[in-house]
């Protein structure tokens, strides 16, 4: 059915961004950028709200994933606890306060300044949820090397 494919389908994309994505992009090098570009589009730039702060204090009942039907992508979302995707989501909330912008904007923004990606998909499901995604393109200069590198540092 329709659920099991989209479901297939998303599952593979996040395996593929975990597991190979920046390996790739490593590989590719600048001799490479044609192929790097290819390959960079970030489906998931916000990873399904994490890096949105909207889980740093747990799933809210009304988020899509606590609705039933939906465990397969809370797995995909929170991953491994080895992975420490909650925790590197709320340093990165914490630097974006700090900042003082949301964190979404700067997620994207983040990914946009990598010369690599060549595009990155929004998916909002509310207007000012896409006005405020469109506060990326303001980011990416008004922020220096030194703020990207504690961008960085917050994510690893």
């Amino acid at each position: 059915d329709k659920f099991e494919i989209y479901k297939d389908v998303v599952n593979g994309a996040y395996r593929f961004h975990d597991m190979m994505l920046q390996t790739l992009l490593d590989l590719a090098g600048p001799e490479r950028a044609g192929l790097a570009f290819a390959l960079a589009v970030p489906f998931f730039p916000l990873a399904s709200g994490l890096l949105t702060g909207k889980y740093n204090h747990g799933v809210p009942a009304d988020s899509r994933l606590a609705q039933p039907g939906y465990e397969w992508l809370k797995g995909g979302v929170f991953g491994d606890p080895a992975s420490r995707r909650v925790e590197r989501a709320r340093r990165f909330s914490t630097l974006a306060k700090e900042l003082g912008v949301a964190p979404a904007p700067l997620a994207i923004a983040w990914c946009l300044r990598n010369p690599r990606v060549s595009t990155v998909m929004l998916g909002a499901t509310r207007a000012e949820q896409l006005l405020q995604n469109l506060e990326a393109l303001e980011l990416g200069e008004r922020f220096d090397d030194g703020v990207w590198k504690r961008v960085d540092a917050a994510t690893a």
